[in-house]
């Protein structure tokens, strides 16, 4: 992957409203960037005519059957890049390439699960899929340009939770609110809120 982005730009997509709002114009545009998405959002990507070039996973707890296996026979020539410890059914079943990553964080789990794995290819951990595309992406990739789609960390009652998908997330997580890009009122959670600070202060430091 070292400098595979020289001269390209490439859209990075996470799951907040966004990405459904400007699906559309993704798909015009989709020839001419390579698309890096999180885990949750190969299914619209797939139903919608748009094949990632790359799959970012990284927890365990993200369900195969919910979230890959309906789409999981399309994957050929798609890109998963996997955390160590992230649901082995998606690298087991995934018919394109599968890399692995172990994370590297504040309380050194990866002198545990590097050994473990036997993968030695260190990422700093980013408290979130969609932040791992970024710092994946900058640490080796080395894109001209990057655009992050759906990376907007809160949510409004006008909208879903997710893209293209609803969760009662939207009721029960509501730990704060904030003003969106738009002026509007959004609420956010912490780990939504801790999430867009970790991205912000790794843009300050590293880019």
């Amino acid at each position: 992957f070292i400098h595979k982005g020289i001269g390209k730009t490439l859209v990075c997509v996470g799951l907040a409203p966004s990405f459904e709002k400007k699906f559309d114009t993704l798909k015009k545009y989709r020839d001419n960037v390579d698309i890096a998405i999180v885990d949750k959002a190969l299914g619209p990507c797939i139903d919608g005519g748009i094949k990632p070039n790359f799959v970012f996973l990284s927890d365990a707890v993200i369900s195969y059957e919910e979230w890959c296996e309906p789409w999981v026979d399309k994957t050929d020539g798609i890109v998963l890049i996997s955390n160590v410890t992230a649901n082995p059914k998606w690298s087991k079943n995934w018919r394109g390439p599968v890399y692995f990553t172990v994370n590297k964080d504040n309380i050194e789990t990866e002198k545990i699960y590097g050994p473990l794995s036997g993968c030695d290819d260190l990422i700093p951990a980013s408290s979130n899929v969609g932040n791992s595309i970024v710092v994946f992406a900058t640490q080796f990739m080395n894109y001209d340009k990057y655009l992050l789609l759906g990376y907007e960390f809160v949510f409004t009652d006008d909208h879903t939770y997710y893209a293209f998908k609803d969760t009662d997330k939207r009721y029960w997580m509501r730990h704060g609110l904030s003003i969106d890009t738009e002026g509007r009122l959004a609420y956010v959670t912490q780990n939504l809120l801790f999430t867009c600070r970790w991205l912000g202060d790794y843009y300050k430091a590293e880019l």
